[in-house]
């Protein structure tokens, strides 16, 4: 996770979001965190405690781009430190992750009447 946050920190597109939520000195246990998040994923350790969905509905002006270059780092950071077929299979769950809050936040965007960034970019929930 250190890996993968330094590249975010210093991401221009990144960066500015996580900078507006996460204090300098508050990201080891942000990055505690994520780890735990993805122990309960990957290893069911059933560590993590949290709601990561509504963390995402709190960020303004968030898009498709934003989740393709998280995922886009997090691909790379996850074969510098995983051998080749780890890295994938990991990269792999991530980006159902990505999809699934994608999803997420074209409905909460669609039930609150808001500007829906991600049909813009193809992202459409079904008919109700």
């Amino acid at each position: 996770m250190r890996i993968f946050y330094a590249s975010v920190r210093a991401d221009p597109l990144l960066a500015p979001i996580f900078a507006t939520r996460i204090a300098p000195q508050d990201w080891p246990k942000h990055e505690a965190h994520i780890c735990d998040f993805w122990s309960s994923i990957l290893l069911q350790t059933r560590r993590f405690e949290g709601r990561p969905m509504r963390k995402h509905l709190s960020l303004d002006n968030i898009s498709p781009d934003h989740f393709a270059r998280w995922l886009a780092l997090f691909e790379i950071a996850a074969h510098k430190v995983l051998p080749a077929e780890q890295a994938k299979a990991l990269h792999a769950r991530a980006n159902q992750i990505a999809q699934s809050f994608q999803m997420g936040l074209c409905s909460y965007y669609q039930n609150q009447e808001r500007s829906n960034l991600f049909e813009s970019f193809g992202v459409k929930l079904p008919p109700r």
